[in-house]
């Protein structure tokens, strides 16, 4: 047997999107129902579900994420994170708290629910 938390309590708006970005990146809110790409120390509100269509994207706001991370490794348990600035996130003093249930330091990948 194996664990697998993909899908799990898996919530996707969709909205407008203010510039670019590429599946699995993190966005913030940069209006009223439009998705911004983040940029480093941006509190993060989902992940894109896809890239950027005709003006529109799915934004994963609830269940479980596994993305990269740069900097110092995350902390399995609630712990505060934010964008990277280049597509992940990082571990910072305060903010945002998630529920880390996985850190992975060779591939340099987290998994937690937002």
């Amino acid at each position: 047997m194996s664990i697998s938390l993909t899908g799990f309590a898996e919530q996707t708006v969709t909205l407008k999107m203010d510039g670019e970005g590429a599946k699995g990146a993190p966005v913030t809110l940069s209006a009223s129902l439009t998705a911004a790409p983040c940029e480093a120390d941006d509190s993060f509100v989902g992940f894109l579900s896809a890239a950027p269509r005709d003006g529109f994207v799915g934004v994963q706001v609830g269940g479980f994420v596994k993305t990269s991370y740069s900097g110092t490794a995350p902390t399995p348990g609630y712990a505060a994170l934010a964008a990277d600035g280049n597509g992940g996130v990082k571990s910072v003093s305060s903010g945002q708290t998630r529920l880390i249930l996985e850190v992975d330091t060779t591939q340099k990948t987290v998994g937690f629910l937002l």
